[in-house]
């Protein structure tokens, strides 16, 4: 077993189309999304949805975010990044997992078996936000494991 960290978002409005977190695994090694919370922090109850898919390419700005650690205070700093910002989207791979939620408090939560969602090689985990809905605040928490 890898070392786990938690990579959080909080109380930010999604674009639709775009990446609301990035994570790119290491040039060596892989990185696997264990588990997933979003939850809705609008102010009318709508529909949400995020897709979540290996993807590949993109180009990311200088919005990075530094993982916290999961499994105690003395591991090693995470081997992977986290983008939350891209100034160019990259492209998901076909087959993805659509989640949603509302937006007036709603919430979703999800474990995946280790490997679901695993990236390696430069290859990106993107949580992107779907373009139908009209985008509420949010809040996203997700648990990364570093292999």
């Amino acid at each position: 077993m890898g070392k786990r960290y938690w990579i959080s978002r909080e109380n930010f409005t999604p674009t639709g189309g775009t990446d609301v977190l990035t994570i790119v695994s290491p040039s060596t090694g892989r990185v696997s999304l264990l588990d997933i919370t979003a939850r809705g922090a609008g102010t009318t109850s709508a529909q949400q949805g995020l897709q979540i898919a290996r993807s590949t390419g993109g180009s990311s700005t200088s919005t990075f975010i530094t993982p916290a650690k999961a499994d105690y205070s003395g591991q090693s700093t995470a081997g992977f990044l986290v983008n939350s910002t891209m100034l160019t989207q990259p492209t998901l791979n076909s087959g993805w997992l659509t989640v949603g939620f509302n937006a007036l408090g709603g919430s979703f939560t999800k474990a995946f078996p280790s490997g679901m969602f695993e990236a390696m090689n430069r290859e990106n985990i993107s949580i992107f936000a779907t373009t139908n809905p009209t985008w509420q605040a949010m809040s996203l928490s997700v648990l990364v494991e570093d292999k």
